[in-house]
């Protein structure tokens, strides 16, 4: 997958409110220019509890991971993601940024 960020987008910082459900409770946990760490609990009908780290490695090397337990009882998933990012240049060509 590509994404394209604009230099704009890069002072703004990371937008945490897209997608955001207002019933849910979220916490920065830890804040740097290197390294972002957010805990998200939602409660509800369809209850959410996520822990999502992000750290930049050097100025062109990201590295995420996500954990999320979803539902209650015997309706409960877990999800586990890693992810990585790399500069690719600075023309995105045909992928047009988002937000």
């Amino acid at each position: 997958m590509r994404n394209c960020v604009t230099e704009e987008q890069l002072r703004r910082g990371l937008n945490l409110d897209d997608r955001h459900n207002p019933s849910c409770q979220r916490t920065v946990v830890s804040n740097s220019s290197s390294l972002l760490v957010v805990h998200e609990e939602c409660p509800g009908a369809h209850p959410m509890v996520g822990d999502f780290r992000f750290t930049a490695v050097d100025r062109e090397t990201m590295r995420g991971d996500i954990n999320v337990v979803m539902g209650n009882g015997a309706n409960t998933s877990t999800m586990k993601r890693s992810l990585q990012g790399r500069w690719l240049g600075s023309d995105c060509g045909d992928v047009k940024p988002r937000g």
